[in-house]
């Protein structure tokens, strides 16, 4: 009964701080929107961030059984209302509104709750998976020589990809053999794992060791990311271990963001520096570029700062690249319209995808962005990719019922995969790879297509098990502590019992 109390008491207190939170961003976001002279967005924005905060209403801890959901839901705030949350500050006056842009609002906001009720779903009605199943991970020496050989195939296979095959950003991929593409495919996929399982270790272990390994990691992959052109490869590591220090801890390390945020803050103007000046305005290939990075670099340091912060670096400019809702106002106002709806063809790709070219070599083209790019005349060229989102795909097959009917199933996936791998119940190599590949193909790259999205998750997904079946082990509780410091072998490393220094003989 009292135990009964006491958690009536926390669902009391997490609903009234989601309520006390709602209503002071409400209040924030009313003083922007009357300062600006009346906003329609106003009404959006509180609707939106209202549902994505909706986990402070009910989530007991950070690495649970919502622990995806923490992390989508953000993302997807992000995603589709970071941009307009500026503009209520920030712009002159409210920007012109389309038709459509009431109906993507409703989209948006619909996507979102349903996605949640899916999720949360099957994390309150599904069944628990056994909490007392053996221990199998992989020792602390395999984690980092695995981690580390496999982050240099990665490398290698990406160097290849980005500087060697495409020289450019904008170049058309051809020439390149199917068994070629086949490994360089492999490389890839492989490149963040390497970079998790360092990560994990870091994470698990606080070794020197495994310090060293993430630090060298970290600073070979920015200068790698600089010079292949790409801000992700950059700071991918950076955010691999927040992820791991997030998903293993069950807390948001502050300082990690703060230094993380400072780092892009500082350093993503000259990367777009590099871009523009020597890159785009040069045509310097990047093999090119990378032969003189030093003299490279002075350029984009010596550019042009007063065109730079006008109209290349504005936080105005770099919310609206990472903003995806006027994407969803065209599909809405488009398809059915003026392009027609795709019945499931984009969804029915996935299955192309797994048929390799050296058996098909006549196989289409599967890139869901070139393929949305020409549907709906966006640009000239055919060969630009187009993000359409997950969430836009869906109405672009379906109309309104793809969103009704996919986004609850979308959460039903999370929440599943969530369920069988709750690392608060247990820790290991395998379940961390699982939820490092599940956030970032379906939380982090929400805007790419699902087809795609869902072919590497699953090829990955072969891989993990791959070096689960290779190297993963049955750990015995003295094991797993000489392995993983600090880490308890038990199920469930909450249970106030498993610490007693005596059994319970009576139990």
């Amino acid at each position: 009964w009292l135990h009964a109390g006491e958690q009536a008491n926390r669902k009391m207190n997490r609903s009234l701080f989601y309520i006390g939170t709602v209503a002071g961003f409400i209040a924030v976001a009313g003083i922007g929107a009357t300062a600006g002279g009346g906003d329609p967005r106003l009404l959006y924005l509180c609707a939106l961030f209202s549902v994505c905060a909706s986990p402070i209403a009910f989530v007991d801890k950070l690495n649970g059984r919502y622990m995806l959901l923490c992390i989508f839901l953000p993302v997807y705030f992000m995603t589709f209302g970071a941009s307009d949350l500026f503009d209520l500050f920030f712009a002159q006056a409210p920007l012109a509104r389309s038709d459509s842009a009431g109906k993507a609002e409703i989209a948006i906001v619909l996507g979102a709750a349903l996605i949640a009720l899916g999720y949360r779903a099957i994390a309150e009605l599904g069944g628990r998976p056994d909490s007392k199943a053996a221990v199998k991970d992989w020792p602390a020496t395999t984690v980092a020589i695995v981690g580390f050989l496999v982050w240099l195939v990665g490398v290698v296979a990406t160097w290849v990809w980005q500087v060697q095959i495409l020289k450019r950003a904008w170049d058309p991929l051809r020439g390149l053999s199917a068994v070629t593409g086949m490994v360089l495919t492999v490389g890839r996929m492989l490149h963040p794992l390497g970079i998790a399982l360092l990560a994990y270790g870091f994470v698990t272990t606080k070794s020197r060791l495994f310090g060293l390994l993430i630090l060298t990691v970290v600073i070979c992959e920015f200068g790698l990311g600089f010079v292949e052109d790409s801000k992700e490869i950059a700071i991918e590591p950076a955010v691999i271990v927040l992820v791991a220090k997030f998903l293993v801890e069950g807390r948001i390390p502050k300082s990690w963001v703060i230094a993380v945020f400072a780092v892009v803050i500082l350093t993503f103007p000259v990367f777009q520096a590099y871009r523009a000046e020597v890159l785009a305005d040069r045509g310097i290939s990047r093999a090119d570029a990378a032969m003189n990075l030093v003299k490279n670099i002075e350029i984009a340091l010596t550019a042009d700062r007063q065109h730079q912060k006008e109209v290349v670096y504005s936080g105005r400019s770099f919310l609206s690249r990472a903003s995806y809702k006027p994407t969803i106002e065209m599909i809405i106002e488009r398809a059915g319209v003026t392009a027609p709806f795709q019945y499931g063809h984009t969804l029915l790709l996935f299955f192309e995808a797994f048929v390799p070219r050296a058996i098909w070599p006549s196989k289409p083209d599967t890139s869901i962005g070139q393929l949305f790019n020409r549907e709906l005349h966006i640009t000239e060229t055919r060969e630009n990719y187009v993000s359409t989102t997950i969430l836009g795909e869906l109405y672009w097959n379906f109309g309104w019922l793809g969103i009704i009917a996919g986004c609850p199933l979308l959460g039903f996936f999370l929440g599943s995969i969530n369920r069988r791998c709750d690392l608060s119940r247990q820790i290991s190599v395998t379940r961390f790879l699982i939820f490092c590949i599940t956030a970032y193909g379906f939380c982090f790259r929400f805007e790419d297509g699902f087809a795609m999205t869902c072919t590497v998750w699953i090829r990955t997904l072969i891989a993990i098990g791959v070096l689960h079946a290779l190297f993963a082990r049955n750990q015995s509780d003295t094991s797993v502590r000489a392995a993983h410091p600090g880490r308890s072998a038990t199920a469930n490393p909450g249970d106030a019992a498993s610490a007693l220094p005596f059994p319970n003989l009576l139990r």
